[in-house]
């Protein structure tokens, strides 16, 4: 009899392991890197450095909380240089005329995105994903002052707003590989009661993601 019900609970405890296996949540960590364009929000940006879009690259993050949800990291670096018009008056004829040669500006900033991101798995191949959160960006600019071959300089100053994207990503059968491409908008304003100063702006992206174990794609 005893060994009856010993061999009964056996039963029962693989019976049990074997559809926990079978029901287990896939899910998995993963790390992307991506390259593409950022068009920031600043006005007057384009008076110096020609036009508001420049190239941006950056790495991502995504730590699992359940198997379509993600606590999403993202930092995208963004860099550009211009020659910023020098006004000059001509005390005769009152006129003013427009030169470049004040010397080179320089432009650099940091966007770091942090929020959720939450999967909808269209087919075993594809899965759009959206995303929003908060966005830190820190800034740096070096700007010359005509005439004197000196340059002024600010150097990190820091900001905090607010980002929201969508991303489709394709998924390659038994791969821990992906592509994906994204597209988000980030809201920052250094000074939002003067509306002062919207470091911003718009981000579209290409990149690759690795999954560190099988995940759900379905």
């Amino acid at each position: 009899m005893k060994k009856q019900v010993l061999c009964a609970l056996l039963l029962i405890l693989v019976a049990g392991y074997s559809g926990t296996s079978q029901t287990k949540v896939m899910r998995s960590p993963f790390v992307s890197i991506n390259i593409g364009g950022f068009m920031t929000s600043l006005k007057d940006f384009s008076k110096i450095y020609d036009s508001n879009l420049g190239f941006a690259f950056g790495a991502g993050l995504g730590l699992p909380m359940s198997s379509r949800t993600y606590l999403y990291g993202k930092a995208t670096y963004f860099a550009k240089s211009g020659i910023p018009p020098v006004i000059y008056r001509n005390i005769y004829s009152n006129a003013y005329s427009e030169s470049g040669d004040g010397g080179r500006a320089y432009f650099r900033q940091w966007i770091i995105n942090v929020g959720i991101q939450y999967n909808l798995f269209l087919s075993d191949d594809f899965t759009l994903g959206m995303n929003g959160g908060v966005t830190y960006t820190r800034v740096s600019e070096t700007l010359p002052i005509p005439g004197t071959g000196v340059s002024s300089s600010l150097h990190g100053s820091g900001a905090l707003g607010m980002f929201g994207g969508l991303a489709i990503e394709k998924n390659f059968l038994e791969s821990p590989f992906s592509i994906f491409a994204e597209a988000q908008h980030n809201f920052v304003r250094h000074d939002l009661i003067d509306q002062v100063g919207d470091y911003g702006g718009a981000n579209l992206t290409l990149g690759i993601r690795y999954y560190f174990k099988e995940r759900r794609t379905s």
